[in-house]
Protein backbone atom coordinates (compact mmCIF):
# COMPACT_ATOMS: atom_id res chain seq x y z
CA UNK A 1 0.00 0.00 0.00
CA UNK A 2 1.56 3.39 -1.15
CA UNK A 3 -0.33 6.52 0.46
CA UNK A 4 0.57 9.95 -0.60
CA UNK A 5 -0.47 12.73 1.82
CA UNK A 6 -2.63 14.45 2.73
CA UNK A 7 -4.74 11.79 2.00
CA UNK A 8 -2.99 9.07 4.31
CA UNK A 9 -2.79 11.99 7.22
CA UNK A 10 -6.38 12.50 7.40
CA UNK A 11 -7.34 9.15 7.17
CA UNK A 12 -4.88 7.98 9.53
CA UNK A 13 -5.37 11.41 11.79
CA UNK A 14 -1.72 10.27 13.60
CA UNK A 15 -3.05 6.87 14.63
CA UNK A 16 -1.51 3.76 14.02
CA UNK A 17 -4.80 2.42 14.63
CA UNK A 18 -5.54 2.54 10.94
CA UNK A 19 -2.14 0.78 9.27
CA UNK A 20 -2.76 -2.17 11.70
CA UNK A 21 -6.61 -3.22 10.90
CA UNK A 22 -5.51 -2.53 7.03
CA UNK A 23 -3.04 -5.13 7.89
CA UNK A 24 -4.70 -7.35 9.67
CA UNK A 25 -6.86 -7.36 6.41
CA UNK A 26 -4.44 -8.28 4.16
CA UNK A 27 -2.83 -11.07 6.34
CA UNK A 28 -6.58 -12.82 6.42
CA UNK A 29 -6.57 -12.77 2.58
CA UNK A 30 -2.90 -14.25 2.38
CA UNK A 31 -1.02 -11.38 1.58
CA UNK A 32 1.78 -9.43 3.73
CA UNK A 33 1.19 -5.97 4.18
CA UNK A 34 3.87 -3.14 3.91
CA UNK A 35 2.12 0.33 3.71
CA UNK A 36 4.31 3.40 2.32
CA UNK A 37 3.25 6.26 3.10
CA UNK A 38 5.07 9.63 0.78
CA UNK A 39 4.92 12.91 2.90
CA UNK A 40 6.25 14.64 -0.40
CA UNK A 41 2.85 14.03 -2.89
CA UNK A 42 5.15 14.81 -5.89
CA UNK A 43 7.50 11.93 -5.60
CA UNK A 44 4.58 9.20 -4.71
CA UNK A 45 4.44 8.00 -8.05
CA UNK A 46 7.94 7.63 -8.61
CA UNK A 47 8.13 5.87 -5.16
CA UNK A 48 5.30 3.07 -6.57
CA UNK A 49 7.15 2.67 -9.36
CA UNK A 50 10.45 1.45 -7.83
CA UNK A 51 8.50 -0.75 -4.88
CA UNK A 52 6.89 -2.74 -7.98
CA UNK A 53 10.25 -2.66 -10.07
CA UNK A 54 12.19 -4.09 -7.05
CA UNK A 55 9.94 -6.35 -5.37
CA UNK A 56 6.87 -9.12 -5.43
CA UNK A 57 3.99 -7.30 -5.63
CA UNK A 58 0.67 -8.89 -5.69
CA UNK A 59 -1.59 -6.01 -4.75
CA UNK A 60 -0.89 -2.08 -4.40
CA UNK A 61 -3.82 -0.31 -3.21
CA UNK A 62 -3.71 3.67 -4.34
CA UNK A 63 -5.64 6.64 -2.50
CA UNK A 64 -5.92 9.72 -4.19
CA UNK A 65 -4.56 11.44 -5.59
CA UNK A 66 -2.46 8.57 -7.59
CA UNK A 67 -5.63 6.90 -7.84
CA UNK A 68 -6.72 9.40 -9.96
CA UNK A 69 -4.08 8.47 -12.59
CA UNK A 70 -3.03 5.18 -11.94
CA UNK A 71 -4.31 3.89 -15.77
CA UNK A 72 -0.59 3.94 -16.80
CA UNK A 73 1.25 2.34 -14.02
CA UNK A 74 -1.60 -0.59 -13.99
CA UNK A 75 -0.82 -1.19 -17.75
CA UNK A 76 3.01 -1.02 -16.97
CA UNK A 77 2.76 -3.93 -14.54
CA UNK A 78 0.20 -6.28 -15.47
CA UNK A 79 0.48 -8.92 -12.78
CA UNK A 80 0.01 -6.85 -9.87
CA UNK A 81 -3.60 -5.79 -9.08
CA UNK A 82 -4.31 -1.91 -8.33
CA UNK A 83 -6.69 -1.44 -5.33
CA UNK A 84 -7.60 2.38 -6.66
CA UNK A 85 -9.03 4.25 -3.05
CA UNK A 86 -10.93 6.93 -4.93
CA UNK A 87 -14.73 6.14 -5.69
CA UNK A 88 -16.07 6.88 -9.60
CA UNK A 89 -13.33 9.32 -10.36
CA UNK A 90 -10.59 6.83 -9.89
CA UNK A 91 -9.06 5.32 -13.13
CA UNK A 92 -11.44 2.21 -14.47
CA UNK A 93 -11.37 0.19 -17.84
CA UNK A 94 -8.46 -1.44 -16.91
CA UNK A 95 -8.39 -5.42 -16.03
CA UNK A 96 -5.80 -5.28 -13.28
CA UNK A 97 -7.31 -2.43 -11.15
CA UNK A 98 -10.40 -2.92 -8.53
CA UNK A 99 -12.44 0.27 -7.40
CA UNK A 100 -13.11 0.89 -3.78
CA UNK A 101 -16.69 2.79 -3.27
CA UNK A 102 -17.93 4.10 -0.42
CA UNK A 103 -21.87 4.43 -0.32
CA UNK A 104 -22.30 7.39 2.04
CA UNK A 105 -26.07 8.76 1.16
CA UNK A 106 -27.56 6.47 4.42
CA UNK A 107 -24.91 7.86 6.44
CA UNK A 108 -25.49 11.21 5.42
CA UNK A 109 -29.57 10.99 6.14
CA UNK A 110 -29.47 9.45 9.18
CA UNK A 111 -26.51 12.00 10.11
CA UNK A 112 -29.26 14.82 9.09
CA UNK A 113 -31.98 12.91 11.37
CA UNK A 114 -30.05 13.14 14.42
CA UNK A 115 -29.02 16.82 13.58
CA UNK A 116 -32.51 17.92 13.26
CA UNK A 117 -33.44 16.13 16.63
CA UNK A 118 -30.63 18.06 18.44
CA UNK A 119 -31.10 21.47 17.13
CA UNK A 120 -31.18 23.86 14.51
CA UNK A 121 -29.25 22.73 11.94
CA UNK A 122 -27.18 24.71 9.04
CA UNK A 123 -24.38 23.20 6.60
CA UNK A 124 -21.30 24.75 5.89
CA UNK A 125 -20.71 23.30 2.36
CA UNK A 126 -17.66 23.50 0.20
CA UNK A 127 -17.04 23.06 -3.73
CA UNK A 128 -16.66 19.72 -5.28
CA UNK A 129 -18.19 17.69 -2.78
CA UNK A 130 -20.97 15.38 -3.71
CA UNK A 131 -23.58 16.99 -4.08
CA UNK A 132 -25.78 13.72 -3.32
CA UNK A 133 -24.52 13.34 0.21
CA UNK A 134 -25.25 16.93 0.99
CA UNK A 135 -29.09 15.83 -0.45
CA UNK A 136 -29.45 13.33 1.90
CA UNK A 137 -28.32 15.02 4.74
CA UNK A 138 -31.41 17.67 4.36
CA UNK A 139 -33.67 15.23 3.61
CA UNK A 140 -32.65 13.36 6.92
CA UNK A 141 -33.53 16.84 8.31
CA UNK A 142 -36.47 17.13 7.61
CA UNK A 143 -37.62 13.72 8.05
CA UNK A 144 -37.65 15.03 11.68
CA UNK A 145 -40.89 16.52 12.67
CA UNK A 146 -40.71 20.49 13.20
CA UNK A 147 -37.64 20.90 11.67
CA UNK A 148 -36.75 23.55 8.38
CA UNK A 149 -34.71 23.27 5.52
CA UNK A 150 -30.81 24.16 6.97
CA UNK A 151 -29.40 27.30 5.90
CA UNK A 152 -26.21 27.19 4.01
CA UNK A 153 -22.74 29.48 3.58
CA UNK A 154 -20.11 27.82 0.77
CA UNK A 155 -16.85 27.82 2.12
CA UNK A 156 -13.14 27.17 0.60
CA UNK A 157 -12.43 23.42 1.60
CA UNK A 158 -9.54 25.17 2.78
CA UNK A 159 -11.15 28.05 4.62
CA UNK A 160 -9.43 30.30 6.48
CA UNK A 161 -9.30 30.95 10.50
CA UNK A 162 -11.19 34.30 9.44
CA UNK A 163 -13.95 32.96 7.24
CA UNK A 164 -15.01 30.19 9.81
CA UNK A 165 -14.94 32.97 12.61
CA UNK A 166 -17.35 34.62 10.31
CA UNK A 167 -19.80 31.79 9.21
CA UNK A 168 -20.13 30.29 12.39
CA UNK A 169 -20.92 33.50 14.33
CA UNK A 170 -23.07 34.28 12.05
CA UNK A 171 -25.10 31.44 11.72
CA UNK A 172 -24.66 31.28 15.71
CA UNK A 173 -26.45 34.69 15.64
CA UNK A 174 -29.28 33.17 13.66
CA UNK A 175 -30.00 30.19 16.27
CA UNK A 176 -27.95 27.38 14.46
CA UNK A 177 -26.87 25.08 17.02
CA UNK A 178 -25.67 22.00 14.81
CA UNK A 179 -23.39 22.50 11.95
CA UNK A 180 -22.63 19.73 8.99
CA UNK A 181 -18.67 20.49 8.01
CA UNK A 182 -18.15 19.70 4.58
CA UNK A 183 -15.05 21.54 3.55
CA UNK A 184 -12.00 19.06 3.30
CA UNK A 185 -9.68 21.07 5.25
CA UNK A 186 -9.54 23.12 8.01
CA UNK A 187 -11.35 20.85 10.42
CA UNK A 188 -9.69 21.39 13.51
CA UNK A 189 -9.62 24.87 13.55
CA UNK A 190 -13.23 24.47 12.97
CA UNK A 191 -13.66 22.51 15.63
CA UNK A 192 -11.48 25.41 17.78
CA UNK A 193 -13.89 27.99 16.46
CA UNK A 194 -17.26 25.99 17.54
CA UNK A 195 -15.58 25.08 20.77
CA UNK A 196 -15.14 28.61 21.82
CA UNK A 197 -18.96 29.73 20.28
CA UNK A 198 -20.88 26.93 21.36
CA UNK A 199 -22.50 24.07 19.10
CA UNK A 200 -21.81 21.19 17.52
CA UNK A 201 -21.30 19.44 14.46
CA UNK A 202 -21.68 16.67 11.98
CA UNK A 203 -17.97 15.59 10.63
CA UNK A 204 -16.67 12.98 7.82
CA UNK A 205 -13.28 11.68 10.17
CA UNK A 206 -14.13 11.07 13.66
CA UNK A 207 -10.12 10.45 14.59
CA UNK A 208 -9.02 14.01 12.88
CA UNK A 209 -11.35 15.42 15.42
CA UNK A 210 -10.12 13.67 19.03
CA UNK A 211 -9.15 17.38 19.96
CA UNK A 212 -12.36 18.65 20.20
CA UNK A 213 -14.16 15.73 20.62
CA UNK A 214 -17.42 17.32 22.52
CA UNK A 215 -17.96 19.29 19.29
CA UNK A 216 -18.92 16.11 17.61
CA UNK A 217 -22.31 15.02 17.39
CA UNK A 218 -21.83 12.44 14.70
CA UNK A 219 -19.23 11.49 12.46
CA UNK A 220 -19.63 9.64 8.72
CA UNK A 221 -16.60 7.24 8.57
CA UNK A 222 -15.19 5.07 5.80
CA UNK A 223 -14.00 1.51 7.18
CA UNK A 224 -10.75 1.67 5.02
CA UNK A 225 -9.85 -2.13 6.71
CA UNK A 226 -13.49 -3.67 5.80
CA UNK A 227 -13.19 -1.71 2.08
CA UNK A 228 -9.50 -3.19 1.23
CA UNK A 229 -10.14 -6.59 2.77
CA UNK A 230 -13.25 -6.88 0.09
CA UNK A 231 -11.54 -6.14 -2.32
CA UNK A 232 -8.66 -8.66 -1.79
CA UNK A 233 -11.12 -10.85 -1.12
CA UNK A 234 -11.19 -14.01 -4.20
CA UNK A 235 -13.29 -13.28 -6.83
CA UNK A 236 -14.18 -9.68 -5.57
CA UNK A 237 -16.00 -7.72 -8.65
CA UNK A 238 -14.07 -4.46 -10.70
CA UNK A 239 -15.67 -2.22 -8.46
CA UNK A 240 -16.47 -3.06 -4.59
CA UNK A 241 -18.94 -0.59 -2.74
CA UNK A 242 -19.04 -0.75 0.92
CA UNK A 243 -21.67 1.58 3.08
CA UNK A 244 -19.65 4.04 5.06
CA UNK A 245 -20.78 4.22 9.01
CA UNK A 246 -22.42 6.45 11.15
CA UNK A 247 -20.34 6.92 14.83
CA UNK A 248 -22.32 9.05 17.05
CA UNK A 249 -21.34 10.37 20.05
CA UNK A 250 -21.85 9.17 23.38
CA UNK A 251 -22.53 11.12 26.77
CA UNK A 252 -18.71 10.95 27.45
CA UNK A 253 -17.51 12.35 24.42
CA UNK A 254 -16.30 9.30 22.53
CA UNK A 255 -17.78 7.78 19.68
CA UNK A 256 -20.27 5.35 21.20
CA UNK A 257 -20.03 2.30 18.48
CA UNK A 258 -20.92 1.92 14.56
CA UNK A 259 -24.29 1.87 13.45
CA UNK A 260 -25.77 -2.05 13.46
CA UNK A 261 -24.85 -3.85 10.12
CA UNK A 262 -22.52 -1.59 9.50
CA UNK A 263 -19.03 -3.17 7.89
Amino acid sequence: MLAADPWWSAAAAGSPATARRIGLAALRHGYVPSIVAVPVRESARERLVAALSHGRVAVAVLGPPLCFRAGEIAIRFPDVTFVLVGGPDADDGIPNTVQLVYDRAAAFHEAGSIAAAAGTVAVLAAPGRPEAETKAFVKGVLSVAGAVVPASRTLANAPTLDSLKSAVSEMRGAGVEVFLYRPTGSGAAFLDVLAAAGGRAVVEDWAASRPRPGQVLASIEEDLAAGIGACLARGAPSVVTVAATLVRRDAAGEPAGRKAGSP
